[in-house]
């Protein structure tokens, strides 16, 4: 579902009106679900294919977004963070060419640090630490995490909080200028999270720590794992580079697959483009030259990569989403194996 790279198992039931069940088979969150993952249902208001405010087909939208996207070849950008499938994701990536963004900033990063930042660790292994470092607020931002860190806190695992303000279930509490004071141990284990807002230095900083704690990172946006892994070798500009190209005038026209960009870019950026074009399978504030509708997440088909390694299969029908960026540049044609 969209939300974080956690890989909660739910049931969704569509009778009428949308509603969220608990699994609790699931590994991963057990039976529970946060806030987010409760409210999911508000999150998936349709939408509806647009051209310049007047409603048409995905199909019409799709061919004026190709027409568009021809017409302003080099000075086009491709920004997706994820939430959409591996398969969705690996076609954008084929048509995005030399401008592509997907949040992970891996030039200006150690190149030897890529398997850290995308694969985590199995969650089991929090609850076994004997020493977890916190470089996020997991009430706030993975509150799922929550439990398995009292877990591990009753079978005796120091906690050590590494932010701001103090951390309630912390047993020790220090500032981010103060990252020295940390004693670290094989047995000790680093929980950060990476995503297209981070700042690069502080991600050094805490990857420098691999060398003496085992260190994983946590997700923001539902498949975030798949997006970095399908584009390692890829050449992508970062969200900062976007915003300083639209700025600069460099880039007229772009393309937002399921990504929020009233939450990314300010709005006084996205004013000086000439096209806004998004496909999305659920509503949007931003206001869009041309939207391309098509399945909400649920009703996908395709894979999902977790934070902590490993797949899980969408299994519904829909696959039209692949056609239609398959139909947005030509000769680019893709298979969809079921």
């Amino acid at each position: 579902m969209p939300g974080c790279n956690f890989g909660c198992g739910l049931y969704i039931r569509e009778n009428g009106a949308l509603e969220v069940d608990f699994r609790k088979s699931s590994p991963a969150n057990a039976g529970k679900l946060c806030r987010f993952g409760m409210s999911l249902p508000k999150h998936f208001t349709p939408v509806r294919s647009m051209v310049d405010g007047k409603e048409t087909t995905p199909e019409d939208a799709a061919k004026e977004a190709a027409k568009r996207i021809s017409a302003s070849k080099g000075s086009v950008a491709f920004l997706s963070l994820g939430n959409t499938t591996s398969e969705e994701l690996l076609a954008f990536q084929k048509i995005a060419e030399s401008y592509l963004c997907t949040g992970a900033n891996f030039e200006a990063l150690p190149k030897d640090v890529y398997q850290t930042l995308s694969v985590g660790i199995p969650y089991n292994e929090m609850e076994a630490a004997k020493h977890i470092v916190l470089f996020i607020d997991p009430y706030e931002q993975y509150p799922l995490i929550v439990r398995r860190l009292l877990s591990a806190k009753k079978k005796g695992a120091k906690i050590t909080s590494v932010w701001w303000k103090d951390m309630p279930l912390a047993d020790e509490n220090i500032r981010p200028a103060e990252i020295s004071k940390l004693q670290l141990t094989k047995d000790s284990l680093v929980i950060s999270d990476f995503h297209p807002l981070s700042d690069v230095e502080q991600v050094k900083s805490v990857l420098t720590l691999a060398a003496a704690a085992k260190v994983t990172f946590l997700k923001p946006f539902a498949n975030s794992t798949g997006a970095y892994i399908l584009a390692k070798d890829a050449k992508q500009k970062s969200l900062v580079q976007i915003v300083d190209d639209i700025n600069k005038g460099t880039i007229k026209t772009l393309f937002a697959l399921e990504s929020d960009l009233s939450a990314l870019i300010p709005p006084e950026t996205l004013s000086k483009l000439t096209n806004i074009i998004i496909q999305t399978g659920q509503a949007t504030s931003v206001k869009a030259n041309i939207v391309i509708a098509h399945e909400p997440f649920i009703r996908k088909k395709g894979h999902l990569s977790i934070t902590k390694g490993g797949c899980r299969l969408l299994a519904a029908q829909a696959r039209a989403d692949l056609m239609r960026l398959a139909s947005l540049q030509e000769p680019i044609r893709f298979q969809y194996s079921s």
